[in-house]
């Protein structure tokens, strides 16, 4: 596929971020839909405390769908910590941890850079215990400048990243026709995200 899209677009440095829409569309047959965390709606759902269980909800739809979704920073601040502007990072994981710290992981596909933020890969704050809780390979964090790594959603990722990509497609295609499939601006509410057919 990069090399298709290279050829496509004329040269490898024409294919950057900005035709993140095409790929993630062209690898799943979904629909790619921008959510921005700066907008009204998004902050009236954070001041009530539902943000989280709102991102949630659109990440871990039910077995017959799927979401992919990426993150992007658009706006660098005076300390990135590792973070780079621009670069879309995969969402692999969100998890609540001791109650209270609402966790996302992130996948950086690049292995350049690494969060040194809180709860970065060599925090103090991950013990065995949570370690085992959440699934991280400590093989992998052994290794320079790991590619996945957890912030903590309220205080750090929402101070960063600005754009999350939801990317719908469903496991199977074959008997819904394509005017059905998760059409239009993305809707808050979880019951209508796992609904997928839209009137």
């Amino acid at each position: 596929f990069e090399n298709a899209y290279a050829n496509l677009l004329g040269s490898y440095e024409s294919f950057d971020g900005n035709h993140e829409k095409k790929v993630k569309e062209a690898l799943t047959g979904g629909n790619l839909h921008s959510v921005s965390l700066r907008s009204w709606e998004m902050m009236r759902e954070l001041q009530r405390g539902n943000l989280w269980q709102q991102l949630y909800s659109m990440h871990t739809l039910d077995s017959s769908n799927y979401n992919l979704m990426t993150c992007s920073i658009r706006k660098p601040l005076p300390d990135m910590r590792g973070l780079v502007v621009g670069r879309p990072y995969l969402i692999l994981k969100m998890v609540t941890v001791m109650r209270k710290f609402h966790l996302v992981q992130l996948l950086n596909p690049v292995r350049d850079s690494e969060w040194t933020g809180p709860w970065s890969n060599t925090d103090a704050m991950w013990t065995p215990q949570l370690k085992l809780q959440v699934g991280m390979d400590t093989e992998q964090l052994k290794r320079a400048k790991s590619t996945t790594f957890f912030m903590e959603f309220e205080q750090e990722f929402l101070k960063y990243f600005s754009t999350v990509e939801v990317c719908t497609f469903l496991r199977d295609t074959s008997r819904v026709p394509r005017s059905t499939i998760f059409r239009g601006e993305l809707p808050l509410d979880p019951v209508t995200i796992k609904a997928i057919r839209l009137p």
